[in-house]
């Protein structure tokens, strides 16, 4: 089961479809299915995913579903409709990895019914649409393999009389018994008769493919390839005991022998990574320990091999004199595999090549080095830069090189300074004409990307005459904002502003101005906050909360004493003495909560009714007011799902007037449901089954014109256009399906192969018309 889950998870990383946008009840539904097939339930998986594709046909999981429907039946042994649901996924999605793997699965499954006819197609299919792959390689063996079952064919060369004779009375022999067959498959193979072996292996896995022993048949046939030296063949065949038989005991061992095939066949990558996936998920195997001595061997050979080639490369190279070519190889060989054998060899071909480039690049290096020095005293720096470096990179080796480095230095002190001194000078009149930012900015640039040069200080100086002058203009912008703040009686924000001089501005004459603000603003502030809290015990006296309005006033009283909102704290404190609370209400209130949290929706109805009746100024009965729609609403919902549930029934069984007498009482009787839009759709498809093609129409356009923004509008308008159809208004009818694929271009109608059909409907309705 858990291998089974696990190629499962891999089907579905193939297929690259992410669920995270998913609707919620899309979500639900997907995961439930998906859970049920890890845990085995194969039939409640199916009956998810049967569900998923009628509730949600343009679902983004879609393939994941229809990969697990396909899986589920083929667990169930139900093989024949396991074939069928894996060649549509193949067919549905031919672009995705998983394609391959489902038709694959396809053939497989119609070959273990018996059904050769449909598994040649499938094979042959799957064999011409995804050539060079693995999976067309593994076609070919099955058709080939399948010839034989297939009946004879008009043309081929027919049997003798006395090869029909024999045919027609063929001679009497005994049978060999499942024990039998299986005990001379396994005398044969261990006298070292493989091809014997391999016959008899294949004819038992034939007779008696639900054998309990056909994965071991399975597993035999491929050590027969093996030892046979046909390790193409033999690693499809072991790795069909990892398709076929996933709780086959031999699956670690099939993992070994698939890593040792790779290897035969050179694919040391694909090697080590078998070997390294049965470490993982077999590490109480008892080839783990070979399987590590082999990945490091394995690995070993690897590098030796990257390791000849890169230095036959720089032969080929040497000898067609591409030197500096073969330095590079012969480089990336010793930083890569300094432990190979053939280190010693490539490093005595690098000393002939540094010989051969040190004889020959000394002209070369001198005359890109002389071509610098002109640059660099024509002043053309860049230039000069550039030929210098050609001399480093392309003639390492010369002596000119190290020169080049010198020069380069040069050239970068006089640049720094030339350019250091033309934008000290343009900085300084922009200073002069007032732009002040950009004065700046020019002085910063100096002292941070030229500070060896003798403008730094120079920069420096202007740049703390700046910052005086820009402290006195920013103090009285700061102050008149400030200001401005107070007058709008946003006080934190003028307490903020204020205090921003106070800090960034501490030597100009604003700071006792800035000072004396933050008081004023602190006092008119407080005198805010103690209206706001005598507003807030207002508001609770006035709902009848008369205990919170109490803790309110009492808190003014403290906070503030000796002011005139502490006095009348006072004189409402003395109200509320005489009047009291009603008692119970807490209580009543708590009891409608319980009753709605424990699902008796009606009972919680009237219990919200009676606080509101009985308690009417109070803020129990405001909130009441409030969770009584909730939870009307939610008992609506929970009616109307129930009468849906029951039409939907008699819609799946046929009854269809019963069906529609009951989405017509949904529809009427509770307009504002969930489940008011499915019901209009369901009575759509309804009158669609028998035939009332007009009516259905007119209540799938109702779906799109009440309910615009549900994810039915598109499948609604699809439908309105095939009514058109099917009533002969052909004009009606592409002109529908034109304007569902313009109005929904990211809809299944708007893109991928129903798109495609719906245009190709659209001509020859056109035609028609």
């Amino acid at each position: 089961m858990r291998k089974l889950i696990i190629r499962f998870l891999v089907c579905l990383f193939f297929i690259g479809i992410s669920v995270n946008a998913q609707s919620q009840d899309d979500r639900a539904l997907y995961e439930q299915a998906k859970n049920a097939f890890k845990s085995g339930n194969f039939e409640e998986a199916n009956g998810f995913c049967q569900k998923y594709l009628d509730f949600y046909p343009n679902g983004e999981a879609i393939p994941d579903v229809r990969l697990m429907l396909a899986e589920s039946a083929f667990q169930l042994q139900n093989l024949t409709d396991a074939a069928t649901l894996y060649e549509k996924m193949g067919d549905l999605y031919p672009e995705l990895d998983i394609a391959r793997y489902a038709l694959s699965r396809a053939g497989e499954c119609f070959q273990k019914i018996g059904d050769y006819d449909n598994a040649k197609r499938v094979f042959i299919k799957l064999r011409d649409r995804y050539p060079d792959t693995s999976e067309a390689e593994y076609a070919k063996y099955n058709i080939a393999d399948l010839e034989k079952y297939l009946p004879h064919k008009p043309g081929t060369p027919t049997m003798t009389k006395e090869e029909e004779m024999k045919k027609i009375e063929p001679p009497v022999e005994q049978t060999p018994t499942e024990e039998e067959l299986l005990q001379k498959a396994k005398e044969t193979f261990e006298a070292k008769d493989y091809q014997q072996a391999l016959s008899l292996f294949r004819d038992f896995l034939k007779k008696f493919e639900t054998s309990k022993f056909a994965h071991y048949a399975q597993l035999k046939i491929g050590e027969c390839l093996y030892y046979q030296h046909r390790s193409q063949e033999a690693l499809k065949e072991y790795k069909k005991v990892l398709t076929n038989y996933p709780k086959s005991e031999y699956i670690d061992y099939a993992l070994y022998s698939i890593s040792w095939c790779n290897y035969r066949l050179g694919d040391y990558e694909e090697a080590i990574s078998s070997f390294e996936k049965l470490i993982n998920e077999y590490p109480d195997s008892k080839y783990v320990p070979s399987s590590k001595k082999a990945i490091d061997k394995i690995k070993a050979e690897y590098d030796e091999k990257k390791a000849k080639e890169l230095l036959e490369q720089a032969n080929s190279l040497y000898a067609n004199k591409k030197y500096r070519e073969a330095k590079n190889s012969i480089n990336e060989l010793i930083d890569k595999y300094p432990n190979s054998e053939v280190v010693k060899e490539a490093k005595e071909l690098l000393t002939k090549i540094d010989e051969i480039l040190v004889t020959t690049s000394y002209k070369q290096a001198l005359t890109i080095y002389e071509r610098g020095e002109k640059a660099l005293n024509d002043k053309n720096y860049d230039e000069a830069i550039h030929e210098f470096k050609r001399v480093i990179f392309e003639f390492p080796e010369s002596e000119y090189a190290k020169l080049a480095e010198k020069a380069i230095a040069l050239v970068e002190e006089e640049k720094s300074y030339l350019v250091a001194k033309e934008k000290f000078e343009e900085s300084v009149e922009l200073y002069e004409d007032q732009k002040i930012n950009e004065a700046k900015k020019g002085f910063k640039e100096i002292v941070t990307k030229y500070p060896e040069t003798e403008y730094k200080e120079e920069a420096e100086e202007k740049l703390v005459e700046l910052e005086t002058k820009e402290g006195e203009l920013g103090a009285y912008k700061t102050y008149k904002n400030a200001l401005s703040l107070m007058k709008k009686e946003d006080y934190p924000q003028a307490i903020n502003a204020f205090q921003k001089i106070l800090t960034d501005y501490s030597d100009t004459d604003y700071v006792q101005l800035a000072e004396a603000g933050i008081n004023e603003a602190k006092e008119a502030l407080k005198n805010e906050r103690m209206k706001r809290k005598f507003n807030i015990a207002q508001r609770y006296y006035a709902l009848g909360d008369y205990e919170s309005a109490k803790e309110w006033f009492e808190e003014i009283k403290g906070e503030y004493p000796n002011t005139e909102y502490a006095k009348k704290a006072d004189e409402n404190l003395i109200t509320i003495s005489t009047i009291g609370t009603p008692r119970g209400v807490e209580e009543e209130y708590n009891l409608a909560i319980s009753l709605y949290e424990q699902g008796n929706l009606q009972e919680a109805i009237l219990q919200f009714k009676k606080i509101i009746d009985k308690y009417p100024n109070t803020k129990f009965a405001n909130v009441s007011i409030e969770s009584l729609k909730t939870t009307q609403k939610k008992l609506n919902d929970e009616q109307a799902k129930v009468i849906y549930d029951g039409a939907h029934r008699a819609q799946e069984y046929g009854e269809y007037t019963a069906a529609i007498s009951k989405y017509d009482k949904l529809i009427s009787e509770y307009p504002d449901s969930y489940w008011t839009v499915y019901a209009i759709y369901g009575k759509a498809e309804t009158l669609y089954a028998m035939e009332e093609f007009t009516q259905a129409k007119e209540m799938w356009q109702k779906v799109a014109d009440a309910f615009p923004t549900s994810d039915l509008v598109p499948h609604a308008l699809y439908h309105v256009a095939e009514c058109y159809e099917q009533t002969g208004e052909y004009k009606e009818a592409y002109l529908a399906y034109e304007r569902l694929q313009k109005t929904y271009p990211q809809s299944i109608y708007g893109e991928g192969e129903l798109a495609e059909l719906i245009k190709d409907k659209i001509v020859v309705l056109k035609a028609k018309e």
